[in-house]
């Protein structure tokens, strides 16, 4: 199957981190006058590592809901996923309230004609939360329709990782990644425990958790259009 451009997009910016990590020449430990570089390099490079996935994810939604609203006039929209439409509308309303600012009052009519009109709103379907953590992955693939996205993906993921692997490792080691970043982002001297093997570690997992979920989303929404057709 070929990459969207979603996941494309993301590994490139994996390419960036692991130029990061690649000026991580310093012998191991670090003596104390490398420490600033190395620990300025192992932690940037866990900030951007998550923050390529959390990219990647809020990207998807754009990328393959487009496809039906691109073919509304094919589809049925009454036979998509309750989740889905229920999903679309709430979060449709809610991201176009006015809150007390006539000034938004036509975004809120124009939600309101997409909602009348049967139209997708790809946007609103975005990651939930501030991180990727497996709870907000779950909701992402919930609203169209996949239950329990890990387990789904599970044996997929153990055939490309080449390990012993279960659905509860999985979502624990993407735990630990997102954990490691926040750690750096509010508090800069956390860096000294992230070793380069974390690193690289984390650049093979999420680039086939990102796969197979690239995978997964897009041949749910073409199954979708297939089965709703008009």
């Amino acid at each position: 199957m070929v990459n969207s451009i979603a996941y494309t997009e993301f590994l490139k910016s994996l390419e960036i981190a692991k130029a990061l990590i690649q000026l991580d020449i310093y012998k191991e430990p670090p003596n104390q006058n490398d420490k600033k570089y190395v620990y300025g390099l192992r932690g940037g490079s866990a900030i951007l590592i998550v923050a390529s996935f959390n990219e990647f994810l809020n990207i998807l939604p754009d990328i393959h809901l487009d496809v039906i609203k691109r073919h509304a006039n094919n589809i049925d929209f009454s036979k998509l996923p309750d989740v889905l439409i229920i999903t679309n509308v709430n979060r449709t309303l809610k991201q176009f309230s006015m809150k007390n600012d006539v000034k938004k009052l036509p975004d809120a009519k124009n939600a309101c004609r997409s909602i009348i009109n049967d139209e997708i709103n790809p946007t609103v379907f975005k990651l939930q939360g501030f991180n990727p953590k497996p709870g907000h992955i779950i909701n992402l693939f919930n609203v169209i329709g996949v239950r329990e996205i890990f387990k789904h993906i599970t044996k997929k993921f153990q055939r490309r990782w080449q390990k012993k692997i279960n659905t509860n490792i999985i979502k624990g080691k993407l735990s630990e990644i997102i954990d490691r970043r926040n750690k750096v982002a509010h508090n800069t001297s956390l860096a000294s425990q992230i070793t380069k093997n974390d690193l690289n570690e984390a650049i093979d997992f999420l680039r086939i958790l990102a796969r197979l979920l690239d995978i997964t989303y897009k041949k749910q929404i073409n199954n979708l259009c297939i089965s709703a057709k008009k």
